[in-house]
């Protein structure tokens, strides 16, 4: 949240964002994805996110959570 904060009113770019979607031991990777499209939703008017990387990789990224992709 510190980096989303930060952010605010600006643009948070996160190269290789397909590495968030690795599925690992640990929930880090899927708390921070939630994390993410929450501040997306609650800062709607205030806070770019670019996520970035190979387009392989980028599309198990949007995937993994169905929310990443957002039709609103």
């Amino acid at each position: 949240m510190d980096v989303i904060n930060k952010s605010l009113n600006g643009v948070l770019f996160i190269d290789e964002a397909y590495s968030l979607a690795v599925k690992g031991e640990s929930s880090y990777n899927a708390e921070a994805i939630a994390t993410l499209i929450q501040a997306m939703e609650n800062y709607r008017d205030k806070l770019v996110v670019i996520f970035a990387g190979y387009t392989k990789e980028m599309q198990d990224f949007l995937d993994s959570n169905s929310g990443i992709v957002s039709n609103d």
